[in-house]
């Protein structure tokens, strides 16, 4: 009876040593691994294992792992490369002792992390393929995923806040008067007064200044025209945030000035014209502040009646048939709308 009590806890004595061998796991330390070593074990150590850390010394030869692994009782042997590209793995079979598995575990880049995960995957699926562990294995650990970068949404353009109507505004410009008859295109200066009691609509005065006269040069002399006009409108506006869209029509009164200088025998004469002039309109502007508007507008009228310069008893021109004027303004406000 003793004899056979003696024996059982022999036995139990050597099942004890084997599961505890089979759970035990020893990792030789190089100079160097630390991080890595350590997350090896923290690994090892969440999934139940027994670890041994065994520190090697940097001029003594590295031991092989199966010489470790069985110093320290210990089913596998693991040890990160000098390089810490990879980690050796020894996995001792459990009824013999012998080698079962030697290999080099390695990821594609160098990440620390990713390795020792990679390394404790296939230590335990080695052990569950021979039998010493039970369960499924883990999920294979993926590469991690790379990071992108947020998506930055394309920044807008601010758009341009709109700009209160002036009440009455001050136009100051300079027109190019373009004279499909005889007589030469001129300059003029423009200077107006604008009332917009609403921001769709707008009533305006405004006088036509002549800077150069226009002129007719012939065989029998030189006559030259200055023009003034003199003239009121009305103009429909669309809008949107600071930018303008006039359409508008008005009538004018002409007075044309004009003046001669005549070659032997013929003889000058000095005239005065007064012409009617309807006309329709067109504009665009911006306003670039508070109380300052740059715009660009163009006329089309008709005088009636018609401004005829003669030469000899000869008409040569026609003043104002058409009359078209091309205005770069700049208008200026003086009282805006109550808020």
């Amino acid at each position: 009876m003793r004899r056979a009590v003696c024996f059982f806890l022999f036995f139990l004595t050597l099942a004890w040593a084997a599961t505890a061998a089979a759970q035990r796991v020893a990792i030789a330390r190089t100079p160097g691994d630390r991080r890595i070593a350590h997350r090896v074990k923290a690994e090892l150590s969440a999934l139940g294992f027994e670890v041994q850390l065994v520190t090697e010394s940097s001029s003594a030869e590295p031991r092989g792992l199966r010489g470790l692994a069985l110093d320290h009782g210990a089913v596998a042997g693991m040890r990160a490369s000098p390089s810490k590209t990879g980690i050796e793995l020894w996995i001792a079979n459990p009824n013999t002792g012998a080698t079962a598995y030697e290999e080099v575990v390695t990821v594609a880049s160098r990440n620390d992390e990713l390795l020792a995960l990679r390394a404790v995957e296939v230590l335990r699926a080695r052990l569950l393929k021979l039998g010493v562990l039970s369960g499924e294995p883990p999920p294979a650990a993926e590469e991690p995923a790379v990071e992108k970068p947020p998506r930055v949404a394309p920044e807008r353009p601010v758009p341009m806040s709109p700009i209160g109507v002036q009440l009455l505004s001050v136009d100051v410009g300079a027109s190019y008067a373009i004279e499909p008859s005889a007589l030469s295109n001129y300059e003029s200066a423009r200077l107006g007064l604008t009332l917009a009691p609403t921001s769709w609509w707008s009533a305006s005065t405004f006088a036509v200044l002549p800077l150069r006269a226009s002129e007719l040069r012939a065989s029998e002399g030189t006559a030259r025209v200055n023009a003034t006009l003199l003239a009121a409108a009305g103009d429909l506006h669309l809008r949107h945030a600071r930018l303008r869209l006039s359409f508008g029509a008005g009538a004018g009164l002409a007075v044309l000035g004009v003046s001669g200088e005549a070659d032997p025998p013929y003889q000058a004469q000095d005239e005065r014209l007064l012409a009617a002039v309807p006309f329709a309109r067109m504009a665009a502007s911006a306003a670039v502040a508070e109380r300052l508007t740059l715009g660009l507008e163009f006329l089309a009228g008709l005088a009636a009646p018609p401004s005829v310069v003669r030469l000899d008893h000869t008409d040569k021109a026609e003043w104002g048939s058409p009359l078209l004027l091309a205005t770069f303004i700049v208008q200026l406000g003086i009282l805006a709308h109550d808020p």
